[in-house]
C-alpha cells in the first residue's frame, strides 16, 4: 500500500501516543522506587500536651495524599543521632534541644515552644548558609491578639503590667508597639528570680489595670503560681494568660491555641513542604488558631462585667 500523507500522519500520532504511555511508564516506575517521605516527631514528654499536638499531626497527615508520608514518634531516650528522617518535628522546648544536636540533615519543624525560648536556643543555627533549616509555629498568641483580647474584653484598661522574668527581657520593643496601636501603655517590671515576682507585683499596686502573664518559668511556676494569683486578687487585678490551665488557677481571661490546633497548623505546614517539593522552611509564626476561656467566678469576684465570649470572639478574629 502506498504511503500517503494521510498514512503518515498517522504513524506519527500512533508514534507520539506510544512514547507518551512509555514516559508514563517510567516515570510510574520511578515514584514507585523512591521511599516514602519520613516524619519523626519528637517528643519532650511522653503523653499529655505534646501526645495530642503529635496525634492530631498524625490523623491530619493521613489526608495528605501521594506520595505517602511515613510518620515515626519518638521519646528523647531514643534519640541518640540523626534519624534518616525528612523532616524532624520537635515538640516542646526538650525536644528542641536534642533536634539542634542530632537533627543531621533534615530540616526541623518546632512546635510547642514558646517564641523567646526558640529564639534563645536556636540562635545561629536556623540557617545553613542562607538555607533556613529550622522553624517554629510559637506556643503564644502574638501580642497584638492578647492586647486587642484586653482591650474588648476591658475597655477601661490603658496601663498593662508586664513581669519579665529573663525568657521574655527582649519582648518589651514589640509589647510596646503593639500598645500603642492600641492606645494602651505596657509597663514592664524586670524579674531576675522568683524571689523578686512578688516585689515586682507590689510596685504594680494602684499603677496599672491589669496583667499579661507571659510564658515564663522564673514568673510562672509551682512555687510562685497560687501566690501570685493570691496577690492580682487582692489587687483587684485582672490577669490575662497563655493556657487553659492558668484560667482555671485564677486568671480572668487565657489567650491561647491547643494542642491540636497547632498540630492541625503544623500537619498544614508539613502537607504544604511536601507538595511543593523542596522543603523550602518559612519564617517561624505565631499560631494562626486560637482559644479564648474566660474565668466568669473570678470576673464575679472582681465584679467586672464581660461581654459575651462569641463577641469577644469576633472582635479577636479581626486582628491580624
Amino acid at each position: 500500500m502506498p504511503m500517503t500523507a494521510g498514512n503518515r500522519v498517522s504513524l506519527k500520532c500512533r508514534a507520539r501516543r506510544v512514547l507518551g504511555c512509555c514516559l508514563l511508564l517510567m516515570t510510574t516506575f520511578a515514584w514507585a522506587a523512591t521511599p516514602a517521605p519520613l516524619v519523626t516527631l519528637l517528643l519532650s514528654e511522653p503523653g499529655g500536651i505534646y501526645q495530642a499536638a503529635a496525634e492530631q499531626i498524625r490523623v491530619n497527615l493521613l489526608e495528605i495524599g501521594e506520595p505517602t508520608v511515613q510518620i515515626k514518634t519518638q521519646a528523647l531516650s531514643e534519640r541518640t543521632g540523626p534519624g534518616g528522617e525528612t523532616l524532624l518535628v520537635a515538640l516542646g522546648v526538650k525536644a528542641l534541644q536534642t533536634a539542634l544536636a542530632t537533627r543531621g540533615d533534615a530540616p526541623v519543624l518546632v512546635l510547642m515552644t514558646p517564641r523567646q525560648s526558640f529564639e534563645a536556643l536556636v540562635g545561629d543555627h536556623a540557617f545553613v548558609g542562607k538555607r533556613r533549616v529550622v522553624t517554629a509555629i510559637w506556643l503564644e498568641q502574638p501580642y497584638a491578639r492578647q492586647l486587642a483580647l484586653l482591650r474588648a474584653a476591658l475597655p477601661r484598661a490603658r496601663r498593662v503590667g508586664v513581669l519579665a522574668g529573663p525568657a521574655n527581657q527582649g519582648a518589651g520593643a514589640e509589647l510596646a508597639r503593639a500598645a500603642e496601636t492600641l492606645s494602651m501603655h505596657v509597663v514592664p517590671r524586670s524579674v531576675g528570680d522568683s524571689e523578686e515576682v512578688f516585689a515586682a507585683m507590689a510596685d504594680f499596686a494602684n499603677q496599672v489595670d491589669a496583667l499579661l502573664l507571659l510564658p515564663d518559668p522564673v514568673v510562672v511556676n509551682r512555687a510562685t503560681l497560687q501566690t501570685l494569683m493570691l496577690n492580682t486578687y487582692r489587687q483587684r487585678l485582672p490577669v490575662l494568660a497563655y493556657s487553659e490551665s492558668l484560667s482555671r488557677s485564677g486568671a480572668l481571661l487565657a489567650l491561647f491555641a491547643t494542642p491540636e490546633q497547632i498540630g492541625q497548623e503544623g500537619a498544614s505546614t508539613i502537607r504544604a513542604l511536601f507538595r511543593r517539593g523542596d522543603l523550602r522552611l518559612s519564617p517561624p509564626t505565631y499560631p494562626r488558631a486560637f482559644t479564648m476561656k474566660v474565668n466568669r467566678s473570678v470576673a464575679r469576684a472582681l465584679a467586672i462585667e464581660l461581654p459575651a465570649e462569641k463577641e469577644l470572639e469576633a472582635r479577636l478574629e479581626a486582628t491580624p
